[in-house]
């Protein structure tokens, strides 16, 4: 479960990571297996990182923009 919170912050799916995680499963489980695995979560992460991470920035800023002119307001 770490790896979809690592991959808020870092890119995954970058092809040097897809061949780190192919190489080293391949003498366990053969070439089949972690090219779909690796490709499935390479597939993920650039979802998580290019499109879910830049989404939860702008829904951040608009939150604390709205934080920021409550505590601005004169209270009587």
């Amino acid at each position: 479960m770490g790896l979809f919170i690592g991959a808020l912050f870092v890119p995954i799916y970058r092809p040097e990571c897809l061949l780190g995680f192919v190489l080293s499963m391949t003498f366990t489980f053969g070439a089949v297996l972690p090219i779909v695995m690796g490709t499935m979560l390479g597939l993920l992460g650039l979802v998580l990182y290019a499109w879910f991470r830049p989404a939860l920035g702008y829904v951040m800023s608009k939150a604390m923009r709205i934080a920021s002119v409550s505590n601005q307001q004169p209270k009587p």
